[in-house]
């Protein structure tokens, strides 16, 4: 997260996401997030700045206001979507772990629905 208002700010972003790549899991979430977008007079980065950044790196780019509480629901709602496809992709892969033989076999029993749920 950079501060909209603070050019400095902005040009650390790259230094972070080299930390993040270098020290952070591999498949780790991340996004890029201007926050204080209701400064709009003090604003000192743009949005298209800010969009052109996140995808050199291939994030999502949001503009968030902490103060305003705007934009924060949906960024998390974003993420939280973003984390929740790796897990289930990881959770698949190592599935496919169990040997039988030489013929490797999907463990589908922690996908599966129990029938003697009822739903409401």
């Amino acid at each position: 997260m950079f501060d909209l208002t603070n050019k400095n700010s902005f040009d650390e972003v790259v230094n972070w996401i080299a930390d993040v790549q270098n020290f952070g899991p591999e498949d780790c979430i991340c996004a890029i997030v201007g926050n204080k977008m209701d400064l709009k007079e003090d604003r000192k980065i743009t949005f298209e700045e800010g969009v052109k950044l996140a995808k050199s790196f291939n994030y999502d780019y949001f503009e968030i206001s902490a103060k305003s509480d705007f934009g924060i629901k949906f960024m998390f709602d974003i993420l939280v979507r973003s984390m929740l496809e790796v897990e289930v992709k990881r959770r698949q892969c190592a599935s496919w772990n169990k040997n039988i033989g030489d013929t490797t076999m999907l463990d589908v029993t922690s996908f599966v629905k129990d029938d003697k749920s009822k739903c409401c």
